[in-house]
């Protein structure tokens, strides 16, 4: 199963909700910081994080965004960054 990068951003208003999607994204990330990361995923496991992620989430003012990066434009990081494998540029 390939899997793709996506970039993964929450703004949850509850501790207890923000740590239990913390948690949930912690063993796909391979990049980001505080409430953005960069996430490998394959599509079954985007689709489990959705539905996870209704169960935890209150809609009515919590929002969870996945985007899926294009693999095949280069990705160009800025600053200090963790390397995966995958082609980047660093300026």
């Amino acid at each position: 199963m390939a899997r793709q990068l996506f970039l993964i951003a929450y703004d949850i208003s509850c501790n207890k909700r923000r740590r239990a999607v913390y948690k949930m994204l912690l063993k796909y990330r391979v990049g980001g910081q505080k409430s953005c990361f960069e996430c490998l995923c394959s599509t079954f496991e985007i689709e489990q994080i959705c539905q996870l992620a209704t169960y935890i989430l209150d809609i009515s003012v919590d929002r969870l965004q996945i985007f899926q990066l294009n693999p095949s434009l280069p990705i160009e990081l800025i600053g200090v960054a963790s390397s995966y494998s995958g082609n980047f540029m660093v300026f």
